[in-house]
């Protein structure tokens, strides 16, 4: 057998997101109702300088009110994007997560499908189809919100236009959203290794595991500024959205790719020696 085939590839991906895609419709439909329910708890809560909107609208007029339910969008932006991310994590965690059980991993381990085809529609699934169904249900749950503003006689705006706003990368867009893509697939990478090592309680060891990284990693930079007596000078990488430091910064980020790359072999290798029966915690 090859070891990629696109047609047969194909068919795999069809046949794996028809198998679940009761539980992946139950999952967005999920991320739909709680960010509805987030985001018009978020506009209906606030009170304009002690007034309610109606009041505050006869008050100070239809332009002020339009600038102020701006600023309060931005805060239904900013819940957006950590969810955003935080199904991003959750997507990763849950890799193999249809593998929990013997039967399913003896069913699956049956396809006439190589593991790098196996590996690459779990990616595809967890990585790719969270994406698009998390932003689809973002954007519902913003239309479901603007009918019920526009039924309750408020202003109509959209709070995804928002998004440049918020984080202000006006000055250098392209740098930002690079960098930005970079920390956050290392991150994700993180989970990606995490969900392929452990069989159970995915969510939680993987969190954890992430988190004790990440405080090691720090005690290790703070002891080697202190090593080198580097504490008492500023060592600046990007300063208003420009490079100040082009060696530190294309050294992290090469760092950072080079490591995802890692990462992902080691989560495929991870998958390659999955046994039907694993051990009761770890991939092995």
């Amino acid at each position: 057998m090859s070891t990629f085939n696109i047609t047969r590839f194909g068919q795999a991906l069809k046949c794996q997101f028809i198998v679940s895609r009761k539980d992946w419709y139950r999952v967005f439909a999920i991320y739909i109702i709680v960010l509805s329910f987030v985001n018009i708890f978020i506009t209906r809560k606030a009170a304009f300088n002690g007034l309610s909107y109606d009041d505050a609208l006869q008050k100070f007029g239809e332009a002020t009110m339009a600038s102020n339910y701006s600023m309060l969008l931005q805060s239904v932006v900013v819940f957006d994007v950590i969810f955003f991310c935080l199904a991003m994590l959750f997507g990763a965690c849950l890799l193999f997560w249809h593998l929990k059980k013997t039967p399913q991993r003896s069913a699956y381990f049956l396809w006439p499908v190589s593991n790098l085809e196996k590996y690459i529609v779990c990616l595809v699934h967890n990585v790719l189809l969270v994406a698009v169904g998390t932003i689809l249900s973002i954007l519902i749950a913003d239309a479901i919100r603007v009918l019920v503003d526009v039924m309750d006689g408020r202003v109509m705006m959209w709070s995804v236009s928002l998004v440049a706003e918020i984080f202000n990368v006006e000055k250098n867009l392209s740098l930002f959203l690079f960098s930005l893509f970079t920390v956050c697939l290392y991150i994700q990478s993180l989970f990606i290794l995490g969900g392929s090592l452990f069989r159970k309680q995915h969510i939680i060891l993987t969190s954890v595991s992430v988190m004790l990284y990440f405080v090691v990693l720090f005690k290790v930079v703070e002891w080697v500024v202190v090593w080198f007596g580097m504490e008492d000078k500023s060592i600046s990488i990007v300063n208003n959205g420009e490079v100040t430091n082009a060696l530190l910064y294309w050294s992290f980020i090469i760092g950072c790719w080079a490591l995802v790359v890692i990462h992902y072999w080691l989560s495929y290798k991870f998958f390659t020696r999955m046994q039907v029966i694993n051990n009761k915690w770890l991939n092995v």
